[in-house]
């Protein structure tokens, strides 16, 4: 079987007052797609491979400490993009 890479944008809205997510968007000039989500949570821990950069961005990858991640949550949520 032939890979395909193509590119797609995608985005979610999330709430300001509880970070959940509410609806995630995907389209691509093959597919579009939209999903409401009706709930979600967060656990309270992950497996520590889950943080592990892909190979081919792991140079240019940061290590956030979790004492700011609500800051960096609070800036992204309240972008303008569309």
């Amino acid at each position: 079987m032939k890979s395909q890479k193509e590119m797609f944008v995608v985005d979610a809205l999330v709430r300001h007052s509880d970070y959940q997510v509410e609806n995630i968007r995907a389209k691509s000039s093959a597919f579009s797609g939209e999903l409401e989500v009706a709930s979600t949570r967060f656990l309270p821990s992950l497996p520590a491979e889950t943080w592990l950069p892909e190979e081919s961005i792991a140079a240019e990858a940061i290590t956030l400490p979790p004492n700011v991640y609500k800051g960096v949550l609070e800036k992204l949520s309240s972008l303008n993009l569309f």
